[in-house]
């Protein structure tokens, strides 16, 4: 959430505003029906950033964003302001969508079977390329070449692992032990501690001395072996030269602390699929 009084207390210089089309006051209000309080809504902004104000608009396959479309541009026109062509990106390939719907379901709680779900998203919202952009905004050819434009303005260096940044480099840590919370804890971070231990064995009792189990790797030419010691680990989900793969036909799931959850695979399928059963008794 953007609030008006930032861009006077820290400042705009050097910033580009895009209106944000129906997540924002103006859309809200064009939606409405209500133009003239849309008008107002991005008076609000030009002070602020003169010459680098855009009336954004998309086109995800749904009538509302259509309407939304076309009333952006009339409001563009009557106020002389530049569009810009966006597309709301959820997935990479238009038959990654049901894949998609199923992520949402897991996250929302919902059956992908449920007729009444609503759906918050298009099988249009794939990753769109250049060509396909120039095509769906053939009738506003300013809002592509707009987009290009930003592009060509933009020109940001992330500084990376410094104080300050949101980012932090992968770590690697030696010369720890067992006590440590490193090496008990659930991370999710880019660190990982090695330690020496005797044997298979001991590896065994120290991963399995910890109050989660999520996933473990075992490194390994042996294929037997790894399924054998992957049977003795505490742990939901066990890789063999790999480790945390995003493989669709793999259940992912954990024990202990980490809780139990299914999700990926045909059985996190089934799970948000709308079930039948049958009970047939011969009388």
């Amino acid at each position: 959430m953007v609030r008006y009084e930032w861009f006077s207390e820290v400042g705009s210089t050097n910033l580009i505003c895009i209106s944000g089309f129906s997540h924002s006051d103006i859309g809200q209000a064009l939606l409405a029906g209500n133009h003239a309080k849309a008008e107002q809504a991005v008076q609000r902004f030009l002070p602020h950033f003169e010459g680098r104000f855009y009336l954004e608009l998309q086109r995800n396959g749904t009538q509302e964003a259509e309407t939304l479309t076309q009333l952006t541009c009339q409001l563009a026109a009557d106020m002389q302001l530049p569009v810009v062509a966006t597309h709301p990106i959820q997935f990479l390939k238009p038959e990654d969508y049901r894949a998609h719907e199923a992520r949402v379901c897991i996250a929302t709680g919902e059956m992908l079977g449920n007729p009444r779900r609503v759906r918050r998203f298009t099988e249009a919202q794939y990753f769109k390329t250049t060509t396909d952009m120039v095509e769906l905004f053939a009738d506003v050819p300013s809002a592509v070449r707009n987009t290009q434009r930003i592009a060509q303005r933009c020109n940001l260096t992330l500084e990376l692992d410094k104080p300050g940044s949101p980012y932090m480099a992968p770590e690697i840590y030696t010369g720890v032990d067992h006590q440590m919370s490193l090496m008990r804890e659930e991370s999710f971070g880019p660190v990982v501690g090695i330690m020496k231990v005797r044997d298979d064995e001991e590896a065994i009792t120290l991963m399995n001395d910890s109050p989660y189990g999520l996933t473990a790797s075992i490194w390994t030419r042996d294929m037997d072996r790894a399924a054998e010691l992957g049977s003795r680990i505490e742990t939901g989900t066990v890789f063999m030269n790999r480790c945390d793969y995003l493989d669709p036909y793999l259940t992912w799931t954990g024990v202990k602390d980490t809780g139990r959850g299914t999700t990926l695979s045909k059985l996190g399928f089934e799970t948000l699929t709308q079930p039948k059963s049958f009970h047939l008794r011969d009388v």
